[in-house]
């Protein structure tokens, strides 16, 4: 190639060259973006979700109640968790109360267990409040006992 027919690079005022427009160098950059936004997105869902938010915030709430056999009975050594915090956990005592603290607030899925059977119940937690729940009557039985 000869040096008449050799591109021209073209320089503006201060020195340097224009800059390419390059296509993919701008599709990786948006491509990165996107990435980052989505799972700035998730992060922020899965905070959230996990009531990480009522922990910081301070605004868990307690529960006590009392747990009875369909006869109305007491029923001693139950475990009581939450679906949603199941590092919560407490066990009835011979009168059958318990009391179960530093639990989220709103809409909860409470679960109890005896003698390795459990039942749920749907309750809902009150803010920096003791919640009442009564009498809760546990009828789950193990299949041998129908």
């Amino acid at each position: 190639m000869s040096y008449v027919n050799s591109p021209k690079v073209e320089y503006s005022p201060d020195g340097r060259p224009p800059e390419r427009k390059d296509r993919r160098r701008q599709a990786i950059r948006l491509a990165i973006l996107v990435v980052f936004f989505v799972s700035l997105g998730l992060n922020i869902y899965a905070f959230r979700a996990s009531n990480l938010i009522n922990r910081v915030v301070g605004t868990d709430g307690t529960v006590q109640g009392v747990v009875v056999d369909d006869q109305g009975n007491p029923i001693a050594q139950a475990e009581i968790s939450l679906a949603a915090a199941p590092e919560a956990l407490a066990i009835t005592q011979p009168d059958g109360t318990f009391t179960l603290a530093n639990i989220p607030t709103g809409d909860q899925y409470l679960i109890v267990v005896s003698q390795g059977v459990g039942q749920g119940y749907v309750i809902t937690i009150q803010t920096n409040d003791v919640t009442q729940l009564g009498t809760i009557s546990y009828e789950a039985k193990p299949a041998v006992w129908n």
